[in-house]
């Protein structure tokens, strides 16, 4: 290959990469967006959690029985659930947590917002297991309908935590699941990604005509002897 030609091969690798940096960028972009939301929702229902131990377990440590020898496990029925489910009720009454579960150690479900999920065994599920070793853990998911605390909500980007629940002395005793709302600033993120995008693609698109004008250019000059010669030739 002529080196004459290189310059040339540089431009045409340029121009297929714009499109692949935007792609990654655009990528990177959306994963970062996510992580900041759920790290800072995890935070927030880690911060929730804590209270409602401090404020709220007190009154619920008969009826929950986490820390109770030989009873550790049994999902809540009758009065004892109807009086855990108003007090927890109460405690969230105004926040935008939409639905929580605690689990007892051995993965079952003790408590939930929604009933019919009270008794569900999930000690295989990865994010309880995680937070029965001490380690919360938190994820964006996308629901177009889910049961929360006031009934059935449509569309709604929710972050699922894992957290775990520890006594006065510091001791896992149980895991909440918490859901929290977080449509809002997730609407609000995507409009600002996409006007990051926008001028993303704008600028990309004057590198890109630049960068097939520089070409072109180059591609004359060096044609343009050629075609002088042959013309000389010819006479």
């Amino acid at each position: 290959m002529s080196y004459a030609r290189l310059p040339l091969l540089i431009i045409l690798i340029l121009v297929i990469l714009l499109p692949v940096q935007h792609w990654v960028l655009e990528g990177q972009t959306n994963a970062a967006v996510g992580e900041v939301v759920s790290e800072a929702t995890q935070a927030a229902n880690t911060t929730v959690t804590k209270l409602f131990i401090n404020e709220v377990y007190p009154r619920l440590t008969e009826p929950l029985a986490l820390e109770g020898a030989g009873k550790r496990g049994e999902p809540l029925a009758g009065e004892a659930l109807d009086t855990t489910d108003r007090t927890i009720r109460k405690f969230m009454f105004g926040t935008d947590i939409m639905k929580v579960k605690i689990y007892a150690m051995n993965g079952m479900t003790v408590y939930s917002t929604e009933r019919a999920q009270i008794g569900e065994d999930k000690h295989d599920n990865p994010g309880f297991q995680s937070a029965a070793q001490g380690i919360p853990g938190s994820q964006i998911t996308h629901r177009g309908k889910f049961s929360a605390i006031d009934g059935d909500v449509f569309d709604k980007d929710l972050v699922a935590s894992y957290i775990p629940i520890r006594n006065q002395a510091g001791m896992i005793i149980g895991v909440a699941e918490i859901y929290t709302d977080r449509t809002p600033v997730l609407d609000k993120s995507t409009r600002g990604e996409g006007y990051i995008h926008a001028a993303l693609l704008i600028t990309q698109s004057i590198q890109l005509i630049l960068l097939l004008l520089l070409g072109w250019l180059f591609w004359m000059r060096h044609s343009q002897p050629h075609a002088d010669n042959n013309e000389f030739g010819e006479s």
